[in-house]
């Protein structure tokens, strides 16, 4: 399943177990009133099979560029309010 097939499908199940055996996931749940994303549900299953524990980095993929743009942007800011302050 796509990841632009999961946000479109609403999830309205509550999953009370699952298992991974041989390569094939067993679901177990009852439907429910409140909505699942199912673009998060997605990803949690692929974290959940793969062989290595998950990462990601909050570090920019470019320190310079972010470093200007966060400068840029506290400089814009600042002369919007500037005449607020004394």
């Amino acid at each position: 399943m796509s990841r632009a097939a999961a946000e479109r499908m609403p999830l309205q199940i509550a999953l009370d177990a699952s298992a991974l055996a041989d390569g094939k996931i067993v679901l177990s749940g009852r439907a429910s009133e409140s909505r699942m994303d199912a673009a998060l549900f997605l990803t949690a299953l692929r974290a959940a099979c793969d062989d290595r524990d998950p990462y990601f980095s909050l570090d920019p993929d470019d320190g310079i560029l972010w470093t200007q743009q966060g400068d840029q942007a506290s400089n814009e800011f600042w002369e919007k309010i500037k005449k607020d302050f004394s």
